[in-house]
């Protein structure tokens, strides 16, 4: 196949409309006993609608053999610095829920009960997914769902991704437009999963340290 670059100016236009609404609830626990006094649940649910046709006028078809079965698709764009123009309706309606859980703990060296100290249980737990009703099949995206939280005095951060199909997989390892449960299997079919973990350490605690030996060497 021959490809010939033609000198000129030639462009297109892609364009799109989105609209979102989200909101807040807010669901406090409080306990009698014990240094945890209360834990308060923030949920922050979000739905949103987007819009964009088949760019598909720009494309154009050809022979990239001798068999006249062997038609391809391509655009005159395709190798610009901006890329071809987007193929594929899309017609989704995407839907996310925000978690973070805090808690109310008293102080170990507290004298009296108000005296107390916030802390996060889990910055975040977060469902996300969306539901395009320009596909004939599969219209449901996997949920993705992301957790973390912090410990050791927020010096640990530990963060969890999971990704979670609804759909079933035939002999292949296709999807197929069954839902998993009704394939025999559970609501969601975990597809991959990643932890992570970071700690973070300064040069002032490690000064810290080398200076405690020292004057314990010192007394000695």
């Amino acid at each position: 196949v021959r490809t010939d670059t033609i000198q000129g100016f030639d462009s297109y236009r892609e364009y799109s409309a989105n609209v979102s609404a989200s909101t807040t609830f807010y669901g406090m626990v409080n306990f009698k006993k014990g240094r945890l006094r209360a834990i308060r649940h923030t949920v922050r649910p979000s739905i949103g609608y987007g819009y964009r046709p088949d760019f598909g006028k720009y494309y154009d078809e050809f022979q990239a053999s001798l068999d006249p079965r062997d038609i391809r698709e391509y655009t005159r764009f395709e190798q610009g610095i901006y890329g071809g123009p987007s193929r594929g309706e899309s017609n989704s309606v995407a839907f996310s829920l925000d978690n973070v859980f805090e808690g109310k703990m008293i102080k170990k060296d507290a004298e009296e009960d108000e005296d107390t100290e916030k802390l996060t249980l889990l910055n975040n737990l977060n469902f996300s997914t969306n539901y395009n009703f320009a596909l004939d099949s599969l219209q449901l995206a996997p949920v993705r769902m992301t957790a973390g939280t912090q410990l050791l005095k927020n010096k640990l951060n530990i963060n969890f991704n999971a990704s979670m199909d609804p759909y079933a997989i035939n002999a292949n390892g296709n999807r197929i437009d069954t839902w998993n449960i009704k394939n025999g299997g559970s609501l969601f079919r975990l597809t991959d999963a990643g932890l992570n973990a970071n700690y973070a350490i300064s040069s002032k605690e490690i000064g810290k340290n080398k200076s405690k030996q020292t004057g314990t060497d010192k007394r000695e």
